[in-house]
């Protein structure tokens, strides 16, 4: 199964690996090790935790105060929506659904890639793991240049 993190939803499990490793390397190594652990396992099983929404469902990060928040687009693809702080204000991320002509993420080994959303586009534009991801792309009709 294949996944895609929101735009958005990468930009917060950025920011969080940032915020453990100001306070420990080893503690950002850790979450980062969990996150991905949950992933893998949402990849697995993902009918496996209980919907939150319609269509959106949340696996809780072991040892860590974070959720993932996903939807299973197909029987092989999966798009997370956010990975939040469970003590941040819920709900803020149900805006991201309706805004699905926006670029999606796509992970492809430690690369990170955005594809442009528009039908049968085949653009791709990478962005290293750790660092901010760029905005810039390669599709012209979509705005990013």
């Amino acid at each position: 199964m294949n996944f895609t993190f929101h735009p958005e939803a990468l930009q917060e499990y950025i920011d969080a690996i940032h915020y453990y490793r100001k306070i420990s390397p080893t503690l950002a190594n850790a979450f980062a090790a969990e996150v991905e652990n949950s992933i893998n396992q949402i990849l697995l099983y993902p009918e496996a935790w209980q919907p939150i929404e319609v269509g959106v469902r949340r696996c809780l990060v072991r040892r860590f105060p974070f959720g993932i928040y996903y939807t299973v687009e197909s029987s092989n693809s999966t798009t997370i929506q956010a990975v939040m702080h469970l003590s941040r204000k819920p709900g803020y991320w149900k805006e991201r659904e309706k805004n699905r002509n926006r670029p999606t993420i796509v992970r492809r080994g430690r690369e990170y890639l955005y594809r442009c959303s528009r039908a049968g586009s085949r653009c791709y534009h990478a962005g290293a793991c750790e660092q901010e991801v760029t905005r810039k792309h390669c599709c012209p009709q979509q705005g990013f240049q």
